[in-house]
């Protein structure tokens, strides 16, 4: 065989090889492009509204904690979402709560054993309000924006929608409040049940309840995450970075001009970046709020509506009422005591000037047991004290320079 065929033979076994691999390459490539992918995993980190021009925030917080006690407590949330499914306005709400507070909702208590005749009457909660399966206790008031966060005001909670409309990479979703089930028993009576003449006692019934979570719920679980007890300077700005709100809020995508569930397939993870605003120093303004407001007055002022530095302004004489006085509660004798706020306190040492004290506690709506004297070691011209029930305590006498007259109802 000669040397030209051998190159032949040789060249057209290369060009075999190649279409071979060229045909099974391409079917390869074909075959990955038909199979189906059983699903898509994808996170998306949520900040601001992207399709308005000044990128408001979807959430934002404010908290002015008191832990330097001279002040008031206060804990602010800013949701913000478009007006219309065209996201072409903004609009706003907010949560505050004035003081402590707590929220609990039935899924904690999965499995309850309850006694009584009626879930919602458990005694196992004790509460203020109750939204949905929600329990609440505290401060609580809302506010609504129209205009981008720049005006708020007051509603009521039902005003509040359960969604927000957002928008992910230009295209519009609804942020809603999932709904959730929790099951628990219930101990019923049976007194007239016999069974082969034996008398039963009571029983046990199964239960399984559908309820929605709430925006209190939301609040708590970005309030808890946002307090920082570690905090050693007195202010602080930080975000909440990839926080998890997916227990609480179902998303949906905006589809033919409707909102609809996202494909089961799809693993779609939503995490939110949160700016706090945060100071170990209470509230004594409306400008301490992010709303403007706070317990829905925009004129509301912890040093009897006015600034700190007008009060401590030079005057011939002060008086002190019930309007500058705070709380402390003393375990020992499980009750709230009267007491000042430090700074207030050291001022009143060293005034020149005439100090009148006189506390009415019919204006007062917390119950009292009595008054902590140690706050108030300074020279008082005179100093009442009206509306107190018997048994009114007056602790640390030897400390008070000038003791009350406390008078009784």
């Amino acid at each position: 065989m000669t040397a030209e065929k051998k190159r032949g033979i040789l060249l057209g076994i290369i060009y075999l090889i190649t279409a071979v691999a060229v045909l099974f390459g391409a079917f390869a490539v074909y075959n990955l492009a038909l199979v189906q992918k059983p699903w898509t995993l994808t996170t998306t980190y949520l900040s601001t509204l992207n399709l308005d021009a000044s990128k408001s925030p979807i959430i934002s917080v404010n908290i002015k904690s008191n832990r330097n006690n001279n002040g008031q407590k206060i804990s602010d949330v800013q949701f913000n979402g478009y007006s219309d499914v065209e996201g072409k306005g903004v609009t706003g709400f907010g949560i505050q709560v004035y003081g402590d507070y707590s929220v609990k909702n039935s899924k904690q208590y999965q499995g309850t054993e309850v006694y009584g005749t009626s879930y919602k009457d458990p005694t196992l909660f004790s509460a203020e309000q109750q939204v949905d399966h929600t329990y609440i206790n505290g401060n609580f008031t809302f506010y609504k924006t129209g205009d981008g966060g720049t005006t708020y005001y007051t509603v009521p909670y039902s005003d509040l929608k359960d969604y927000l409309i957002i928008d992910i990479d230009g295209d519009i979703y609804r942020l809603l409040l999932k709904e959730y089930s929790f099951s628990f028993r219930r101990n019923k009576s049976n007194f007239f049940k016999y069974l082969g003449g034996c008398f039963t006692g009571n029983y046990w019934e199964n239960y399984t309840v559908n309820a929605k979570y709430t925006w209190y719920d939301v609040f708590d679980k970005i309030i808890s995450s946002a307090n920082n007890t570690n905090l050693t300077d007195t202010h602080a700005a930080y975000p909440l970075n990839g926080f998890d709100l997916n227990e609480y809020l179902d998303i949906q995508v905006k589809k033919d001009g409707k909102f609809v569930a996202l494909p089961k397939t799809t693993d779609s993870q939503k995490l939110f970046a949160i700016p706090v605003d945060y100071s170990n120093d209470g509230a004594t303004k409306v400008e301490d709020s992010m709303f403007d407001m706070v317990k829905g007055s925009a004129t509301w002022g912890y040093w009897n509506n006015t600034t700190v530095k007008d009060f401590w302004g030079v005057g011939e004489s002060i008086v002190i009422t019930e309007k500058e006085i705070n709380f402390v509660y003393l375990t020992s004798y499980d009750g709230n005591f009267l007491t000042l706020d430090p700074r207030l306190q050291n001022y009143l040492k060293t005034y020149a000037g005439d100090i009148r004290i006189n506390i009415n506690l019919a204006n007062i709506t917390k119950d009292v047991k009595g008054i902590d004297l140690s706050a108030f070691n300074f020279n008082a011209k005179e100093f009442n004290i009206t509306n107190s029930n018997a048994g009114f305590i007056l602790l640390n006498e030897d400390s008070c320079k000038t003791l009350p007259t406390v008078t009784e109802v």
